[in-house]
Parts: structure tokens; sequence; C-alpha cells
């Protein structure tokens, strides 16, 4: 953590006219509405500048969801019916997902890194390549479904994929419905 006191960040209150920078941790919050910028404890990583949306959607996604938020009470998985995935939460927020965006945003390792690289978002479908002919792909369907103890919910797709384990805050935190996109 950087203090008031260090060199850089006295460059940076000068050379930008911030004067909210007090102590600033790798991830500064949003302040009165001052640029939000990321600072990396280590000199050769440099420093992040970032919007004022990018800051409020990453402190949205790190504010602390109540246990009755992300506990749910009662999980609908439309498998026969190929149309997706229903949660009720426990504070009464009802979520819904098809199976197509919840294969695109499987939280495993493979698939975040790779989604992180070609800048999409969860749920965001990989581009097609631009072919003459295109070859035909089932939509994404879960073969299987199992839950992972009391916090998460695993799928087995019908591409072989099987690896992410999707917890109860990873759904709540990605709720399509239009009050949460608001937030």
């Amino acid at each position: 953590m950087l203090s008031p006191s260090d060199s850089l960040v006295d460059r940076i209150r000068g050379k930008f006219r911030l004067d909210c920078v007090n102590r600033v941790p790798k991830l500064a919050k949003l302040t009165s509405g001052c640029l939000a910028i990321t600072l990396k404890e280590m000199s050769h990583e440099g420093i992040r500048f970032v919007s004022e949306e990018e800051a409020r959607k990453a402190q949205a996604m790190e504010r602390e969801l109540s246990h009755e938020a992300k506990e749910p009470a009662k999980v609908r998985v439309f498998k026969s019916e190929g149309t997706g995935m229903e949660i009720v939460w426990k504070d009464g927020h009802r979520s819904h997902w098809s199976f197509a965006w919840l294969r695109h945003a499987c939280p495993c390792a493979t698939c975040h890194d790779e989604r992180e690289k070609s800048g999409r978002k969860p749920g965001e479908p990989k581009p097609k390549p631009q072919t003459l002919l295109p070859m035909y792909q089932p939509p994404p369907l879960p073969e299987s479904v199992t839950p992972v103890g009391r916090y998460a919910i695993s799928f087995h797709w019908n591409d072989g994929h099987q690896s992410g384990i999707y917890s109860w805050d990873y759904l709540r935190r990605h709720c399509g419905c239009e009050k949460c996109k608001e937030n």
C-alpha cells in the first residue's frame, strides 16, 4: 500500500490534479467522483487508470452480498425443456439463465482465462469464425447436473466440458435481470 508521502502518489496527484488520493490500495475505491486508479505495489507492473464506469463495476462485484442474497430457496434446472436454470433466492429475488449463457460463463480457470484474454464478459459467446460453410454446432445443453456441497452447482455439458463449479455467489453476482443490470 502506498501512503500520501510517496513520491509516486504526489506525482499522480499533481499531474492529474487529484486531491482525493490519500492511501491507495491495489484497487482504489471510487470516491467523490475522482478518477479511480489501480496502483500495483511492484513498480514493474505500472499504473492502470480505469474509467469511473469500470471502477463502479469492480466495486459492485466486490460488494458483500447478504447471506439471504446468495442462498437459494429453490433451484430449478429445466433440463428436459432445454431452457436453462432458475433460482429463487431467500431474499425473494428471482434469477434466470439460459444454458447457452451458463456454458459461455463457465467459471473454471481455463474458460475464465480464455474470456479474459479475448476481452469477453461471462456469458458472451466466442466470435464465430467467418467461413463459407459454417459447421453446425449444437446448442449447449447439460447432460447431467450435480449439486456441489451446499454452495454450488456443476454441469456436464454436451460438448464434454465439466470442470466449472457455479457457486451461488457467482450466479447471484451475474444475475441478468433488469434490476441487477441497473446496479
